[in-house]
């Protein structure tokens, strides 16, 4: 089938035994792809040089960049990625699963060292890798901007405590923190 170049529109035209010509390189000129990356595409796609002599200079400034950075001396190993963990999309308030068990707990504190969130499901806070986590709503959703998360995380006898002793001092009085899981 036989395209015309210039509408990109087909000529229902069919030669037998020749085989067509690919109108991709005309399409992604037609959509505003730069002239450059046409160059390089044409170039890998029928392995000769571009027809534009323009983008000659610029097929070659890249292979000279692609030759400076495989003679990079410095080590992979040394070289640390910055990829974010899927953990740190997590906020402490937020509605997650934890799978395998499908369980629906509330973020208590957000990603460490390790990878690991704190959970809090069924009233216990738990240790969980963020590889185990889906988020099924985030905090901003569920709660008001100025939401105090006590209510969620602490039991009743300390948040009593807390607000007694805010009020008054009781020597007997205690709040006890369960932060070490």
């Amino acid at each position: 089938m036989e395209f015309d170049r210039e509408s990109l529109q087909p000529l229902y035209k069919l030669k037998i035994g020749e085989a067509g010509e690919s109108c991709a390189l005309y399409i992604a000129q037609r959509l505003g792809f730069p002239s450059h990356m046409l160059a390089r595409a044409e170039k890998e796609a029928y392995n000769k040089a571009s027809v534009v002599k323009e983008h000659s200079s610029i097929i070659i400034k890249e292979e000279k960049k692609e030759n400076t950075v495989s003679t990079n001396k410095i080590k992979p190993e040394i070289i640390k990625t910055t990829k974010p963990l899927h953990g740190e999309s997590f906020n402490v308030g937020d509605s997650v699963k934890v799978f395998p068990q499908k369980d629906i707990g509330i973020i208590y504190k957000t990603i460490d060292e390790k990878g690991n969130l704190i959970v809090q499901i069924k009233g216990k806070k738990q240790a969980i890798n963020h590889k185990r986590i889906k988020l099924i709503t985030p905090a901003s959703q569920l709660y008001p901007d100025d939401y105090d998360f006590s209510i969620i995380f602490d039991t009743v006898e300390n948040r009593k405590a807390r607000h007694d002793m805010g009020r008054k001092y009781d020597p007997s009085l205690e709040v006890k923190c369960e932060d070490e899981i």
